[in-house]
């Protein structure tokens, strides 16, 4: 448990260092190791442990999904997409991201 808290610092430090922005899975780990830590030196007890960890999962996912359009739109606009030989914008990049990532 130490070692993932203190890695977990390792990459915040290297984050700020190089003014890089967390992903949503960074900031998860992040977030989800300050919590452990909190929980393993009793400042929170472990219903609350578990209460804040599902806040955190989905407002990470939020911001995930928004990643994901975010890349889908760049990609679509970079011409990295083509139909029949011609640049296809894609606005609809929830659409692709609910297709590709929800399940039913």
């Amino acid at each position: 448990m130490v070692n993932i808290i203190l890695q977990n610092s390792i990459i915040t430090k290297h984050l700020n260092q190089n003014n890089m922005k967390q992903s949503s899975i960074e900031k998860l780990h992040a977030e989800c190791s300050d919590l452990i830590s909190n929980h393993l030196n009793g400042a929170i007890s472990a219903r609350d442990l578990i209460v804040m960890y599902h806040n955190l999962y989905y407002d990470n996912e939020e911001m995930h999904k928004q990643e994901i359009i975010k890349s889908y739109v760049e990609g679509a606009d970079t011409g990295e997409m083509f139909n029949n030989e011609n640049r296809v914008f894609t606005t609809d990049a929830k659409q692709y991201y609910n297709k590709t990532f929800k399940s039913e």
